[in-house]
């Protein structure tokens, strides 16, 4: 009698999907996670200039909507008061970095990268004060943080904005998080 014995052999594989990607091009980047498109400008002090949401543009490049960081302060140099940062000029890129899924990778026009978890992050010089902006981008949503320090006595600031977005649409809901440093 003859025992037939049938093995099976089972492949499982394991296949990472990933939520989006991001291009960078001489003008700056282009990232998709998700529902979100978000594009930002080399030009502007690489600043958020559109913002997409399940094909509906939120943001978009328009003159005047500079969407970065900008304050109000007395220039050193005539002592006048005027607009210092994104846009507005007198802000000063000192370094860019982008993390993908945790990895830092070059920002080298032409390049197409894959993830799950954008980060860009922009080191910049607004006169008194230094800006370090990082925004993720994941298939979860956008998040921006603004840290800020000051560099000059007395800084004279009378104004600032942190985030200058300029939405398109009307919002019947909005859901801000205000989270204060531990």
């Amino acid at each position: 009698m003859w025992t037939r014995m049938m093995c099976f052999v089972l492949f499982f594989v394991l296949v990472e999907i990933n939520a989006g990607t991001v291009k960078i091009t001489d003008l700056g980047a282009i990232f998709e996670a998700g529902d979100y498109k978000v594009r930002i400008s080399k030009n502007i002090c690489w600043t958020i200039r559109e913002i997409t949401f399940k094909n509906t543009k939120l943001m978009h490049d328009c003159p005047g909507a500079y969407n970065g960081s900008v304050l109000k302060t007395r220039l050193k140099e005539s002592g006048k008061v005027d607009w210092v940062g994104t846009g507005h000029g007198h802000e000063v890129v000192e370094s860019v970095k982008l993390l993908i899924d945790g990895k830092v990778q070059p920002i080298k026009n032409g390049t197409v990268y894959s993830g799950n978890k954008f980060c860009f992050i922009k080191n910049s010089d607004l006169r008194v004060l230094k800006l370090n902006a990082t925004m993720i981008i994941a298939d979860s949503g956008i998040i921006e943080k603004h840290k800020y320090t000051v560099v000059r006595n007395s800084p004279d600031i009378s104004l600032l904005y942190i985030f200058m977005h300029s939405f398109d649409v009307n919002m019947k809901e909005w859901l801000v998080k205000k989270r204060m440093a531990p």
